[in-house]
């Protein structure tokens, strides 16, 4: 049936990848491309041209920058009460021990994880 809402925060073949499935009036919210973070300036990653897409579909775009996100307060209260609740669902990957540390820092960056990356020590 399509994406109405997109967030993304890989970039990459995955932001290349959705704008053919992407809904008439979908919302693509964009908060980061950690794929691209590591690209040598020389020889950067190479993403399709893309906005002619959005033209048709009426696709709206909106770039966020989480450290200005506005009213915080409220948004820890209301995110604490749906995670208590289980109406929103935390995926992650877990890592056990201290040793595995380094190992899942660089899995960060080679999309190792689901989610957050945490490692229990």
């Amino acid at each position: 049936n399509g994406i109405d809402i997109y967030f993304d925060n890989v970039g990459a073949v995955f932001t290349d990848a959705v704008w053919d499935v992407l809904n008439p009036d979908a919302n693509a919210v964009i908060c980061g491309q950690i794929a691209n973070y590591n690209d040598d300036p020389k020889n950067p990653s190479k993403v399709r041209p893309f906005l002619h897409k959005t033209i048709y579909k009426e696709v709206n775009i909106h770039g966020i920058f989480v450290n200005k996100m506005k009213n915080k307060v409220k948004f820890y209260y209301d995110m604490g009460k749906w995670l208590a609740s289980g109406k929103i669902k935390v995926k992650q990957t877990v890592c056990e021990g201290f040793e595995k540390l380094p190992e899942a820092f660089v899995g960060l960056f080679e999309g190792k994880n689901t989610g957050k990356m945490v490692v229990k020590c």
